[in-house]
């Protein structure tokens, strides 16, 4: 995106739907000198393609783009009798709209026409940052549905029903089958025909439903995969599912005009483009093509490009004077918003206890990272009995524990589903000796699909949650939440609410208190872009690409927007060695963490560690400290010890969790049931698998349902209710319980190992002692960094600074000085030395900043890297001694050389520019030091990485530079 909010400038021209047609609209203005902002509410561009999986691209003079992607595609070997490769044509897609300057905005949709007189003045559009408003001079409805059009007064016919399409992809289809083959009709679906691929041994089966529906559609899978494996030797017992199309391609428009009206015959600045401005019926069916709609696209830019309208006003409009604008409202008794890892697990637990529940769900499929990011396989491990281990042997340790742990029974839904799974894998999705590594993620889509089907869940698709309905009054109770669709803004109302959509937005819309980010600079875990590939054995392999792509920001839909292209930008920059194997983009981004909720109560990392039980307790998480990042200088001083110090990031941690977890301070009759639960931020990194989560959405269905039936909302619950429930169905068993990963041990005891050849195992025990045992804590430490010991001083000073203990200090300076570059066994540890200046800062204590400022002087050093000058600066900051400013601004000059090293690797494989993170390290510590520098805030207000201008903001708001400079 060339500005960071697309809105807060007039563009040119805005064009709502990223489909072919307004792609070809876009090209053709962006080529004609235009600026143009193309608005879409999926996650991707060109859906006919890239989401329903129509890929042919016919050749045609008349259209420039149409050649330019035939190119294109020509040029990586992706294209054969105009039938192209998905993955090349999405990336290639993404890049071209890319190079040519467009503007482009993701996961929003266009909710209101504003209007003054005969002229568009600007538009509403709606996602999960809320509402805003887009001005442009021309506004263009490239929607599926006609939506803005539709607003006005222009006469419209409707289609009684709308005939889809629908495809699936087979690999390893043995050879002898003459393409294409027509195989006639089942039932009522239609015109079944199986293409041929640009991959060998790839065939694409293709297949019409009487109706537009995305469920029916992935139920009808099963049907047509038992039919082909019965009747095409070819496929047979031997070839595997690979993919299915997200969603089904329509056949027909569902409205139409009247009469065609590419532009609007009353607001002069509004045009229409899609195959619903042709009123003939043959015409639109042949237009209906990729080639088809480009063209479409690009005879509307044409005729847009002629127009003279201009807009000059628009800065006097606020988004505050359009109210959510809602005509229709739905009620039932459990709404579940978002389908992902947790909602269908709460949705169907919700509606077996006999509740009415609707499910919404922004994307187009079930069971989230699971089954749309290529994550299919619980990390770091398997069911019982359900296949191959989900982790490295070379990683983690086979021990008996790990073991049991690996191949423990979950109980309840998650069996059902992971059973269910398994059984249909072999029957219909996997082929002979052809699997996929974890379980078959199409299996797990249409598993979920068919039991929230049985179960009677109603499934809304395409709904991203805007807002929230509060009670008027009843303060802090909610009543509904406000979602965005297709088809406009739509209220559903429910006895109580599920937050399962990752984020925790309906509890953030609704006044949840929330944590969000390392306290440090805000930033979140690295994000995921991955795409499913055929391994060289002709396995389904998990991940088609590396896994972390950088930051981002996952409460900020632009950064979001950010974000995904940049994975779509790193699979285009590196697509060649890619191209043979990979099938599919995920459509969901892979992002592993946003914010925590305050709850009634919040887990910590030493209840994981201890194995803590909860008389509440609803489940069990046990995972080990799952952490991708690698710069611990930023992250707590708990992570640091856990981390860095003691070298515990792959141990397997675990403990009960309590159903407070779930419900949220200040707000009543919600239930947060996913990675935004109640929890602190080094709690999170091992409690967010799709294990714990849709074991806790299991429990928050059963909880949403009783408290609805008994007319109560969950906090006034009795949580032995759900617990009955849930020790009948299998999911909670004492037997399962985690067991602490530290044995409870006593005090002469610690002394006894601190003392020997092994001090830290003492430590984190020493550290998290009880109160009352503190003051006798500190005096057996005191005593033993007096020892003779190097070591088991140096263990002790570790434990007392993390007491904030000063005695701590000398030893810990001596650790600076001497560059200590003993490095602990384990993963992920670093020298001492880096992290006795994490200590040092903690303590707080004046004598150690000489140390740190010869730390950020010595750059010469080799040892002294980018986490080491930034641990230092921290430090300097915490200890807060106006001693250190002339040493920072000596830094500060050093900043400036040009051969500073501004890249730094992220973990596997992302490279990013974090000269921000130093530079505003150093200008929050000055700002404490009553030196602040707002040249460099500002600088950084306005970068693109919202992560990055939400730290700087921080900062900003601590020396109220709007005020002051």
């Amino acid at each position: 995106m060339d500005s960071i909010y697309p809105m807060s400038r007039k563009v040119d021209v805005v064009i709502l739907g990223g489909g072919m047609c307004g792609i070809g609209a876009g090209v053709t203005l962006i080529n004609k000198g235009k600026k143009v902002l193309l608005v879409e509410r999926r996650s991707v561009l060109g859906w006919e393609a890239t989401s329903a999986f129509q890929c042919r691209l016919d050749f045609t003079e008349e259209s420039p783009l149409v050649n330019q992607l035939r190119t294109n595609l020509k040029f990586f070997g992706m294209l054969h009798n105009n039938q192209f490769d998905v993955p090349a044509f999405t990336l290639i897609l993404d890049h071209l709209v890319g190079e040519r300057g467009i503007d482009l905005l993701l996961y929003s949709y266009p909710l209101q026409l504003i209007s003054k007189e005969d002229r568009v003045t600007g538009v509403v559009i709606g996602n999960k940052s809320g509402k805003q408003i887009i001005h442009a001079d021309v506004f263009v409805d490239a929607t599926e549905e006609a939506f803005l059009y539709r607003q006005t007064d222009v006469p419209f016919l409707s289609n009684s029903s709308v005939p889809s399409r629908q495809t699936i992809f087979f690999n390893n289809v043995h050879e002898g089958i003459t393409l294409p083959l027509t195989l006639g009709n089942i039932d009522n679906l239609r015109n079944i025909i199986i293409h041929s691929s640009i991959r060998e041994k790839e065939v694409c089966v293709e297949f019409d439903l009487p109706e537009y529906s995305i469920s029916e559609a992935r139920l009808a899978l099963s049907k047509v995969i038992f039919f082909l494996r019965a009747n095409i030797q070819q496929i047979g017992s031997h070839a595997i599912v690979t993919h299915t199309g997200y969603e089904p391609f329509p056949l027909e428009a569902s409205v139409y005009l009247k009469e065609r009206a590419l532009q609007h015959p009353y607001f002069k600045n509004l045009f229409g483009v899609g195959i619903w401005t042709i009123p003939e019926r043959t015409e639109r069916q042949q237009l209906n093509t990729l080639t088809g709609r480009i063209k479409l696209g690009e005879e509307a830019g044409l005729l847009i490009n002629n127009t003279h309208e201009k807009n000059s006003d628009f800065e006097k409009e606020n988004i505050s004077d359009w109210p959510h604008a809602v005509s229709v409202h739905r009620e039932a008794d459990v709404v579940v918003c978002g389908g992902g890892t947790a909602g269908p697990f709460a949705a169907i637990a919700a509606a077996r206890q006999g509740a009415k529940v609707i499910l919404l769900e922004a994307s187009t499929l079930l069971g989230g990272m699971g089954t749309g990011g290529v994550v299919h396989a619980y990390y770091p491990m398997q069911p019982v009995g359900l296949g191959r281990l989900g982790f490295s042997s070379k990683r983690f340790e086979i021990s008996e524990e790990v073991f049991e742990y690996c191949y423990r029974a979950f109980g309840g839904l998650q069996d059902e589903v992971d059973v269910r799974v398994a059984k249909i894998s072999t029957f219909l999705f996997e082929g002979g000796s052809y699997k996929s590594y974890g379980f078959h993620p199409e299996a797990k889509k249409f598993v979920l699909e068919q039991m929230c089907r049985e179960s009677e869940v109603e499934i809304v698709y395409g709904a991203t949650v805007i807002g929230v309905e509060m009670d008027k009054e009843r303060k802090g109770l909610i009543r509904g939440v406000i979602a965005a669709t297709p088809h406009g803004l739509v209220t559903y109302r429910g006895k109580v609410i599920i937050d399962s959509t990752g984020d925790a937005d309906v509890a953030s819309m609704a006044g949840v208190p929330f944590i969000m980010g390392r306290k440090a600079d805000g930033v979140q875990h690295t994000f995921t872009q991955l795409g499913g590939y055929l391994g060289e054995n002709g396995n389904m392999e998990l991940g088609g690409c590396p896994t972390d792509l950088g930051y981002i920001d996952p409460g900020d839909v632009f950064d979001l927007t950010r974000a995904r292209r940049l994975g779509l930008r790193y699979m285009y920059k590196h697509f060649i060695p890619f191209k043979s194997r990979l099938l599919y983009i995920g459509p969901l981004l892979g992002v592993r963490e946003a914010r925590q909720i305050i709850g009634e109560y919040q887990l910590t990392l030493n209840d994981q560690i201890l194995g803590r039980c909860f008389d509440d307790c609803i489940g069990y998480m046990q995972a080990h400290f799952d952490d991708h990042a690698d710069d611990y200088e930023n992250e707590s001083d708990e992570a640091v010890l856990w981390v860095w110090l003691l070298g515990n990031w792959e141990k397997i941690i675990g403990c009960e969790v309590p159903y407070r977890c779930l419900l949220p301070q200040r707000v009543e009759g919600l239930l947060v049931a996913c990675r935004g639960a109640s929890m602190t931020i080094d709690a999170h990194y091992a409690f967010r698998m799709q294990p714990e989560m849709q074991q806790i959405g299991e429990a928050a269905g059963i909880a949403a349902a009783l408290a609805a039936k008994l007319g109560i909302t969950p906090k006034k619950l009795d949580v032995r209710l759900i617990q009955d429930i849930l020790e009948k169905e299998g999911v909670l068993n004492k037997g399962k319980c985690p067991r602490p990963l530290l044995p409870k041990l006593s005090l002469p005891k610690l002394k006894e190992i601190l003392l020997s050849n092994t001090p830290q195992e003492a430590v984190w025990q020493l550290v998290h002692c009880k109160k009352e045992e503190k003051k006798e804590v500190i005096s057996l430490l005191r005593e033993v960094i007096r020892s003779d010991s190097s070591q088991s001083r140096f263990w002790a000073a570790v434990a007392l600074a993390m007491h904030k203990d000063n005695k701590a200090v000398p030893e810990l300076v001596k650790c600076v000085q001497e560059r200590c570059g003993d490095i602990p066994e384990g993963l992920k540890t670093v020298p001492l030395w880096w992290s006795a200046i994490v200590m040092l800062g903690r303590i707080g204590d004046s004598r150690a900043v000489p140390v740190l400022l010869e730390v950020l002087s010595d750059v010469s050093d080799e040892s002294v890297n980018l986490d080491v000058l930034i641990a230092a600066v921290r430090a300097l900051g915490r200890i807060q001694d106006k001693s250190a400013i002339p040493g920072l601004r000596e830094f500060l000059k050093w900043l400036k050389n040009k051969d500073f090293s501004r890249i730094k690797k992220l973990r596997r494989p992302a490279r990013e520019d974090v000269r921000w993170q130093i530079e505003l390290a150093v200008a929050e510590t000055l700002a404490k030091l009553g030196e602040p520098q707002p040249s460099i805030i500002k600088d950084y207000l306005n970068d693109p990485r919202a992560y990055v201008r939400r730290y700087a903001a921080k900062i900003a708001k601590s020396i109220d530079l709007s005020n002051n400079y």
